[in-house]
């Protein structure tokens, strides 16, 4: 779903990922309707349709209704299409999965704090650093910390 995003320039593309949302069957009789039915494609769906609509509420409701979803791909999925759309509202959230129990769970997130590329997720990062010293998670922070916001270790750290 996210590979169709590169394409998104290509209007038979841009039409199919809207008929695929508003689950226009006869455009498309050949595809498996059914599984685009389900939150897995359907969240990989609303995270590559708000990247090209940013505004577009709908989609990102979908997204944040599914915040708390049972099963982990589904999380990851909000995290990462939450991390595209970079809004200060979703950091605490974000922040919350990737200081969770569940590894996919919390490399997904980390990773989507870095998508975010604002100040609030930087300083949700270093959070994650001052608040889990040793932790599995921390070379993976300081990756994220260094790919996307330039940090070093010997960067200053925040006032808190």
């Amino acid at each position: 779903m996210h590979a169709l995003y590169s394409m998104r320039w290509h209007r038979g593309v841009y039409n199919l990922l809207h008929d695929m949302w508003a689950g226009r069957r006869d455009t498309f009789p050949e595809i498996q309707w059914e599984q685009f039915s389900k939150p897995p494609v359907r969240l990989g769906l609303a995270s590559t349709l708000l990247r090209m609509e940013p505004v577009n509420r709908e989609y990102l409701q979908y997204l944040r209704d599914h915040r708390q979803d049972e099963h982990e791909f589904h999380r990851a999925q909000v995290a990462i299409g939450l991390g595209f759309k970079a809004a200060v509202e979703d950091v605490d959230y974000i922040y919350s999965m990737a200081a969770g129990d569940n590894v996919f769970v919390a490399q997904t997130a980390i990773t989507a704090l870095g998508l975010m590329n604002i100040p609030p997720a930087r300083e949700a990062l270093l959070k994650l650093l001052r608040e889990f010293p040793g932790d599995a998670r921390v070379p993976l922070v300081k990756e994220v910390l260094k790919r996307a916001y330039d940090w070093t270790e010997e960067s200053p750290a925040p006032a808190e």
